[in-house]
């Protein structure tokens, strides 16, 4: 009896090694399929009990071998085979089966900090690296189809640091400049936009021409410019300051008032091949809302993630306010006249709306 039953597993084993198997599943559940693939092979698998999943494959003469590598695949369950005996479970690293299938991997790194091209990795990946005080190196403790991936990953990210100018400009703008270009800011909808912050409808030589345009003091006035040059991943911080005058109606009398403004803005850049994406955050404060002296001062918040073509200049967004422009009017003769010509003359004030326009643009060598 026992010589038959050796003759018979020995005609299976060798049956399925040359001919290769053939096995059909419909929606099984797999703990039940790697059973009948154990008994069809004849080869011993075992397997976690908290393996979950159904099954639905057909292989004609197929190797025993890529049979269960196609049948695990979906669940990203591993195998080894150790001693003739196979093992099937799961790829987490607190499996305490974990150590059959993993092996150590040593990856060095030349350029970039270590911690920082862990932190890069997908976080279902970041498990499998061990912690070390190493910066030039990590340490990989995987199976090796996912210990290489990883390697992989991490040599490419591994590049020197790229290096890019980022240019900043806040500008003053009367609307009768906007209305030259028959723009009309309305209100934007942008991530994190607060709603004193407008969208201009603004693109290609316009913005050329408001990014390198130069100051006149009626229709466009550059508040403040600044730049950094960012190293791909980091975080920047850059506070740009400007006094800018504005009018204020107390008791019927109108004054010119200084207000401080500050416009700060803090960016993440990552460098891409034709793009740079970046973080950004910026605030703005110190403009008055309206002309009468009661108003508060206002300000405003962005918070965005935006992608810029290199070279090109971006607007960011814009935000309103008014001003009082003092003009003289009267009978043109009468006022001439001289001693009573003032009596025919007097002053008034019109009210022009005025844009402050946020710009931004990366830059490369």
């Amino acid at each position: 009896m026992v010589v038959f039953l050796f003759t018979f597993f020995l005609f299976t084993f060798l049956s399925s090694t040359i001919f290769g198997l053939s096995v059909s599943f419909y929606n099984l559940n797999i703990k039940d399929a790697l059973n009948i693939i154990a008994a069809e092979a004849g080869v011993p698998i075992v397997y976690e009990p908290n393996l979950t999943g159904t099954v639905t494959v057909e292989f004609e003469s197929e190797n025993v071998e890529n049979i269960i590598e196609i049948v695990l695949k979906p669940f990203n369950y591993y195998w080894t085979k150790i001693d003739g005996i196979y093992y099937v479970g799961t790829m987490n690293p607190t499996n305490p089966n974990f150590f059959k299938v993993a092996t150590l991997l040593e990856v060095p790194v030349f350029h970039a900090d270590a911690e920082i091209l862990r932190s890069s990795l997908p976080k279902s990946l970041q498990d499998y690296i061990l912690s070390t005080n190493d910066s030039n190196r990590l340490l990989i403790y995987a199976p090796i189809n996912i210990g290489s991936m990883i390697a992989n990953l991490i040599t490419r990210l591994d590049t020197p640091s790229r290096e890019a100018k980022i240019i900043f400009k806040v500008l003053d703008v009367s609307e009768g400049f906007l209305d030259s270009f028959a723009l009309t800011p309305g209100t934007g909808n942008l991530t994190g936009l607060h709603i004193n912050i407008l969208q201009l409808p603004i693109s290609g030589s316009y913005v050329n021409l408001l990014f390198q345009g130069k100051e006149d003091s009626q229709r466009m006035r550059i508040l403040s410019t600044g730049q950094l040059t960012a190293q791909n991943g980091r975080t920047y911080k850059i506070t740009l300051q400007n006094q800018l005058q504005t009018q204020q109606i107390t008791e019927g009398k109108v004054s010119n008032v200084q207000n401080p403004e500050v416009f700060e803005v803090t960016v993440t850049p990552r460098f891409a091949a034709k793009k740079c994406h970046i973080t950004l955050n910026f605030s703005y404060s110190g403009i008055l809302f309206g002309t009468n002296s009661e108003n508060a001062k206002r300000g405003a918040t962005l918070s965005s993630n935006v992608s810029l073509d290199y070279g090109v200049p971006y607007v960011l967004g814009a935000i309103s306010y008014e001003k009082k422009i003092e003009k003289e009017g009267g009978i043109s003769i009468l006022g001439n006249l001289p001693f009573i010509g003032s009596l025919f003359r007097w002053k008034y004030y019109e009210k022009e709306t005025r844009y402050i326009i946020f710009l931004i643009m990366v830059e490369v060598d």
